[in-house]
Order: C-alpha cells, then sequence, then structure tokens
C-alpha cells in the first residue's frame, strides 16, 4: 500500500514549509507549520500501514505555533542558564576561562563566554554571556559574530529551537554539539564549548534527557 510513496519537505521563510505527498494514484501539497512535529508524527502514520493497517492519520499545523509559545519557551532557556553556568564552572574550559586576565581587546571583566542562540522570538538573535563571578548567564545586547568573537574568548552559537529541542528531550547532546553548533576558544581544541556540553548534557549527567529520547524513539 505504500508503494511509491513520496514526501518532500522544504523550508520556505521563517516557520514555514511547503509539503508535497504524493504517490502512484494522487498529489497533495500543503503549507504548513516548520516549527511543529509534523514530519515525525506523518512518518509514525505510514509506519502503521506497513503491518497491515487499511487507515491512518496524522495533523498538519498550519499556523505556526511558537508566536504564541514563545514566552514560555524562552522561560525554559532561561531557566536552565543558572544550571548551565554552574556546571561549566567545573569544567576544564570553565577553569581556563577563569584562570585569564586578558584577551584581544586587553583586560578581561567577568564576562568569559558567551551563548548565542539564533531564530530565537521574533526571528531574532538572543545573546546570553557567562559571568564567572556568579557562575550565571546574563542576557547582553545581540551583536554580530565577529564582534562577540573578539570579546568574548569562548563563545557557542546555535539555533535557539535546537537547544530547547535538547532540554526537552527530542534531540540528543550529540545532535546538537555534535555538528548544529558552531564554537570559538582559546587554548587547546578540547577547551571548545562543546566539550562541556557533551558532559553537562550527556546521560550520565542528565538520565532525564536521554529517558525522553527512549521515550520518543519507542514511539516510532
Amino acid at each position: 500500500m505504500t508503494t511509491g510513496m513520496r514526501m518532500t519537505w522544504r523550508l520556505e521563510g521563517h516557520d514555514w514549509a511547503n509539503c508535497t505527498i504524493e504517490d502512484q494514484q494522487a498529489k497533495v501539497e500543503l503549507t504548513v507549520s516548520s516549527i511543529t512535529s509534523a514530519p515525525e508524527e506523518f512518518l509514525t502514520a505510514m509506519a502503521r500501514l506497513v503491518p497491515g493497517e487499511t487507515r491512518t492519520r496524522a495533523q498538519f499545523e498550519a499556523e505556526p505555533k511558537p508566536h504564541a509559545d514563545w514566552d514560555q519557551t524562552l522561560a525554559v532557556e532561561k531557566a536552565e542558564l543558572p544550571w548551565l553556568g554552574r556546571e561549566l564552572l567545573a569544567t576544564g574550559t570553565g577553569m581556563l576561562a577563569c584562570s585569564i586576565r586578558e584577551y584581544l581587546s586587553g583586560p578581561l571583566g567577568p564576562l568569559r563566554a558567551v551563548l548565542r542562540l539564533k531564530d530565537g522570538p521574533g526571528g531574532e538573535l538572543w545573546q546570553f554571556a557567562w559571568d564567572v563571578t556568579t557562575a550565571d548567564f546574563v542576557q547582553v545586547e545581540a551583536t554580530g559574530r565577529e564582534e562577540a568573537m573578539a570579546v568574548y574568548p569562548f563563545g557557542a552559537e546555535l539555533f535557539f529551537q535546537d537547544y530547547l529541542a535538547l532540554l526537552q528531550g527530542r534531540l540528543q547532546v550529540w545532535d546538537v554539539a555534535g555538528g548544529a553548533m558552531e564554537c570559538w576558544h582559546i587554548g587547546r581544541p578540547l577547551d571548545s564549548l562543546s566539550t562541556p556540553f557533551f558532559g553537562i548534557y550527556g546521560e550520565h549527567q542528565r538520565p532525564d534527557l536521554a529517558a525522553g529520547i527512549t521515550a520518543q524513539a519507542g514511539t516510532l
């Protein structure tokens, strides 16, 4: 029944995607939200046909949801940052950041690392700097990447939605820090912020996130 079925998912602008579903008998084109679980739901629905089910259902949402949920999702990430800051303090990268006194532009203040979240609420870049005196991240004015690299010895840049998915147990740390995250740093290669991310958000430190990934895999 599923022979010849094909799905095409093409991003079109902020929060939107064009989706085409077709087989040998019919073709359907949809404009849907690109920030829902629609692709996963559709593939799960199609998988139910393989054992012999004759009917299945998947829901595509026509309006991007985050505009109504931005405050909530932003609150989730902001609530995580104090914990991330405290954990970072005990890592090799954190200790190196605390030990340096000067950088490119001269003497350093307490802000030694920066986390840049792309395509956040309103499509904007959200920037948080790590304060070594409080071990917390504080929101700072978003700047260009080159300017941030000139000010902070350590930096990481990733998509807002990827970090949210990591915190909600929908993405593994390997998916985020292993590829989607872009970093700069001083010191050795392993002094990058991606290194402590693997430890801080790995399954040994955060089994709750690993359980979310396992539960998600069990529903497919």
